[in-house]
Parts: C-alpha cells; structure tokens; sequence
C-alpha cells in the first residue's frame, strides 16, 4: 500500500510540475479537452481510521504552527504522543516553511497581476453613474452603490475583473452568457439592468437592495428551522426558474444571497461564476468557494443543475445548525470531509419540522444521481414541512423567524419617552398632541426599522423597541445605541406647537437594557409578538431616570457596547 501512495503521489507531482510550467510560460493548460487530466486521487477507498488520522495529523499541525518555532518539538510531544503523528506533522512543518509549486503560481499570478481591482473615490463618475460608497470586493471584483444620473435611481455596479476582458473570446463569451442571465424575471433573482464596458473596464448594473446578506445574517449564528425553511423555499424558486431557462449559477453561497427588509431572498451575481470559470480556468485559477462546492466541482468534473442543489442543502444545513456540514483547517480537508465525510444529524436543530432532516440529508448526497433530480421537487418537499404549528410555506416576514409556541431570546430593548410630556397635554389642544406624537413616532419608528429593530409597542409617551427579533445579531446592543442617539437627533428637529409663542423643540429620554427574554408570535391583533415584560420593564425604570436629551444603558449594556461608545457613570436604578 506504501508503494502504491509513493508512485499515487509521483504521478501527481509530475502533472503539477507540467501544469506549473505551462502557466508560468503563458500557455494554457489543456483542461477544455481533458488531453492531459490530473491523476484521479480522489477515487481511493479512505478507510475510517485514515479519515481520523488525517483529522488528528491536521489538528495537532495547527496547534503547534501557533506556537514560536523554539518551543515547537515540546509542544508537539505534548500533543502528540504517538510517534508516526508527530512525524507526520514535521514532515508538514518543514513542508510549509519550503516554497513549494503552489507558493510559486501564485507569485506567477501576482506579477501578472491577474487580479487587479477597480478602484473609484466616491464622487467619481463612471458613464451615467456617479459612485456613492464602497460596498465590498471579492475575487471577481469590486461593487459600488451608484447613482444612475440619468434614470435618477441607486444601483449596485459590480466592476468585473480585467482578467475576464483581456481575452476577446473569453469576453465574448462572458457578454454572451450575462445576457442570458438578463433575461432571467424572477422575485427572488437579481435583475441585471445594464451589462457592458466603459473606458475598457466591463461592468454590470444591478438593483440596490436595502437588506444584508445571508452571510451578514449568518454571523448572529444559526436561524433556526423556522426562518430557515421560507429562506430556502425563496432560494430554491429563483433557482428553478433559472435551471428552467438552462441557467446554473455554480456559486450559491450566503455570499451571494440577499434577505431584503421584507424576509424576501434575492440571489445575486446570477452566470458570472460560470463564465468566470470558463475564461479563467485557462490560466489555472480555481474560482468558488469550497465549502459549498458538490463532489463533481472539487474533483474538476463537468456539473450541471444538481450542484446548485447541493449547494442549496449545504446553505439550509448552515441556516439550521449555525455550522457548516463539511469542515477543516484547510480547503484539502474540506475536500476530503466533502467527499467522504457523512455530516452531524441537524436532529437537535429542527424545533420538531418532521421530514426537514431527510430533505438536506438528500440534497447532499454524494452521487448527483441520488439528489433531488430538480430543484422544484426539492422546494415542493420543503413547502410540506410545518415547524411547530406554523407551514413553513407561510409567511417569511416579520414573524417567519419564531415558532408560535415561542422560544428564548437574547434582546435589546430601546424605551424612549417624550420629554415634558404632561406640560405638553396641558399647553396643547388634543389635535395638536395627536399630531406632535404621529410626527416623533413616525421619526423614531423610521429610525428604529433602519437599524434593524423592531417597534414593539407605542402608548402616550413611551415608545418600546427590541433589537434582536426576528433576527438576532452580533451587534444589536450597539444598533439599539445608534438607533437612540440617531431618534434623539431626528426628533430635536421637531418644533413644538409654535402657536405657545415660544422657540421649543421636542427632547427625549433614552435607555437600553439587554438580557435573555420569552419571545412568542402573537395570535392576536396586539402585534407581531408577545415578549416577557420584566426586561422592558427596566429598560423604562432606567429610561426614567435619564435626562433629558441623554441615554441610560445597563451595566449589561455598557459592557457589550464599551469598545464601540464613549460612556460616563449614570445613577444606580433598582
């Protein structure tokens, strides 16, 4: 067997030695006909106890490459006690310290700059478009929101790579196949407005979408079967009417889908995968990302629709469980747990959605012949699961992310309260108190959805806000201070009846508390949710006893948001 991974290893080392120097001569590998294809190593029976000598091997090489280069053999004898490991890991050790074939493609790449990136000072004008702000980058190239001068509405312009213009066939072909994209018409895909090129860099306009990314939601951790299904649904319609049109986006990831304000999920960046893969796998570079790629991708293989759906269970295993199903430290043992790892049960995730489990379990099978032959049966399967006693086909808005029998929550609550308020009844007619209060509750609530809070309740002059449902994030404390300080601002721009004769303008009070709370969906008219009232309760004792124009935050809060906010000592609430 020994001999057998020697001459396995030999041959692969030959053919990479060959593919190197083609790329680094400027030719193109021959990969569009497979003439000279890699070695197939990844058709080696792996026995169980290998898979966890690898997972043991690349452990400990992790934990030691931590540690200062003196003190690494100590380390290792302590990690590793058995003497073939610790070999091993040397033999990695001293690997990654040499410069080997892969160091050099990429400093080949780097001097032939591959890779440049559009760069625009906001302001700059591009055609019809003036450049607002920076959105993000990525190996494709670079997204600006934009103002589209001449239609008078904000765009996403994506500036693609130059390496896809620099071949005139490889730029055709891309033209080609985003017009197709183009023509896709669907509410949960990204419409391309504008595809061309200007002053030779290639572009393409798209909608600006207020929301995040389901990468930016993701961060928070798992969402929980409930808001997990609609969001996949949504996914899986957008996709079959592009597979319907022969259409496969080869890159889904939570990346390049958008949760609008309204739960909605838009899947952007729509052919550019596949006809980046197509002009760019010429010189050698493999474009995606690894942990959403199906076994026939890794391996190099032709796909077609059915890599979509494994990537489509690969995202509603990560919604579910907060994780992803394959794992490792490095992208060749992502591979490898692809290709031959079965991923954890999402049993203890599913808030009792019978039949979810048995969907992913399918979605990620290994042979493309044993998935979900097309992506409607996969959604029709998804849209008969009920989780809890809400369908998961129902709503995916505000209330998609609780089950009704509800669950426990992490929250901020804002409690604002309106300045002088019984002076105010007293001094003002009751049309012109009604109309004050509609004015700072139409600014605060504003203020409060913007920043991805949730207006719970408004009665005379207190305004309950919580940050955290339906969707919890990393910074909802540090949101809820935003958004106080923010409503402080708008609402001093609101002048009192001028009629009193006197220059007054309206001044709130503020305070934020966090904690763990009982969140339910709320079968009655009262409001989207039923919250546990002991943590709103002391969010409005604290705000009670701010000043006015000031925000009171819990010694809770203040830990949270202390590396983010400047804060002085406020008085002791009970």
């Amino acid at each position: 067997m020994e001999a057998g991974k020697s001459k396995q290893r030999s041959t692969f080392v030959r053919w990479f030695e060959a593919f190197r120097r083609r790329v680094s001569s400027g030719s193109a590998p021959d990969s569009e006909n497979r003439q000279n294809p890699a070695p197939d190593l990844t058709r080696v029976e792996i026995t169980e106890e290998a898979k966890q000598r690898f997972a043991q091997v690349q452990d400990v090489f992790h934990q030691v490459l931590q540690v200062e280069p003196e003190r690494r053999e100590s380390a290792l004898a302590r990690l590793a006690p058995d003497p073939g490991v610790r070999d091993e890991v040397r033999e990695l050790l001293g690997a990654h310290l040499e410069v080997g074939v892969l160091d050099e493609l990429k400093h080949a790449f780097d001097r032939q700059g591959a890779f440049p990136e559009a760069s625009y000072a906001p302001g700059a004008r591009f055609a019809q478009y003036t450049l607002l702000e920076r959105l993000g980058s990525g190996g494709m190239g670079v997204v600006y929101r934009a103002q589209d001068t001449r239609l008078g509405r904000t765009v996403a312009l994506k500036f693609l790579s130059p390496a896809l213009g620099s071949d005139p066939t490889a730029k055709q072909r891309f033209l080609a196949e985003a017009r197709a994209a183009a023509t896709l018409e669907h509410s949960n895909i990204c419409t391309i407005l504008e595809i061309g090129e200007f002053e030779g860099r290639l572009f393409i306009a798209m909608p600006y979408y207020k929301g995040q990314t389901l990468k930016e939601l993701l961060r928070g951790g798992a969402l929980g079967a409930a808001q997990a299904v609609p969001i996949a649904i949504g996914i899986g319609k957008g996709l079959a009417a592009a597979h319907a049109s022969g259409v496969i986006h080869r890159d889904i990831k939570p990346a390049n889908v958008i949760i609008r304000g309204d739960g909605v999920p838009i899947i952007v960046d729509f052919g550019v995968a596949k006809v980046a893969q197509q002009s760019l796998t010429r010189t050698g570079v493999a474009l995606g990302t690894i942990s959403y790629m199906s076994p026939e991708q890794t391996r190099g293989e032709a796909v077609d629709h059915r890599s979509d759906i494994w990537a489509l269970g690969v995202l509603l295993y990560e919604m579910i469980t907060g994780s992803h199903p394959f794992r490792g430290h490095t992208d060749q043992a992502v591979q490898l747990s692809i290709l031959t790892a079965d991923p954890e049960s999402i049993s203890p995730h599913l808030d009792g959605a019978t039949g979810l489990e048995q969907v992913v379990q399918q979605a990620l099978e290994k042979e493309a012949d044993q998935r979900w032959q097309s992506v409607q049966e996969m959604v029709k399967a998804l849209e008969q699961i009920r989780v809890g006693s809400v369908p998961a086909e129902g709503p995916s808005g505000p209330r998609g992310g609780l089950m009704r029998k509800g669950e426990r929550r992490q929250v901020g609550v804002l409690t604002l309260l309106l300045g002088e308020y019984d002076d105010l009844v007293d001094q003002l007619t009751p049309e012109a108190t009604e109309a004050l209060l509609r004015q700072v509750r139409g600014a605060v609530s504003d203020t409060v959805t913007s920043a991805g809070g949730l207006v719970h309740a408004m009665t005379g002059d207190r305004i309950e806000c919580v940050f955290g449902i339906p969707t919890a994030r990393e910074d909802d404390a540090l949101r809820a201070v935003r958004a106080a300080l923010e409503a402080q601002r708008r609402c001093a721009g609101i002048q009192v009846d001028p009629s009193l004769g006197e220059d007054r303008s309206v001044t709130l009070r503020a305070a934020i508390d966090v904690g763990v709370v009982a969140v339910h969906l709320d079968p009655g008219e009262g409001g989207p949710y039923r919250i546990g009232r002991s943590l709103i309760e002391r969010s409005a004792r604290l705000a009670s006893e701010a000043e006015l124009g000031a925000v009171l935050v819990s010694a809770e809060c203040h830990r949270v948001v202390r590396p983010f906010v400047e804060a002085t000592e406020g008085p002791s609430v009970s």
